[in-house]
């Protein structure tokens, strides 16, 4: 086992030591957060309760908020891109 090298040094980089791209986000005080590394546009707090994926689809269609009314549910990429791994499994 070695130490972590330093930048430059050899074998830096190894087994994922690098900076990650950091959590950045601007409220834009419409009820929406924009996501600063994704450019994505989120809801700021959505409803606490579970809701079906067809009750979700119509949640979505429904929605108008932050000047949009072209809401829709994210992917499971796009979730995963605001989960802080760091703290667990969410």
């Amino acid at each position: 086992m070695i130490t972590c090298p330093g930048a430059g040094e050899a074998f830096f980089g190894q087994d994922a030591q690098h900076d990650n791209n950091q959590f950045s986000y601007t409220e834009n005080g419409d009820g929406t957060v924009t996501d600063n590394v994704t450019g994505l546009t989120w809801q700021q707090t959505p409803a606490a309760t579970g809701l079906s994926y067809e009750q979700a689809r119509t949640y979505c269609a429904s929605l108008v908020l932050g000047g949009h009314d072209d809401w829709r549910i994210p992917t499971t990429k796009e979730l995963f891109s605001i989960s802080d791994f760091s703290q667990g499994w969410p």
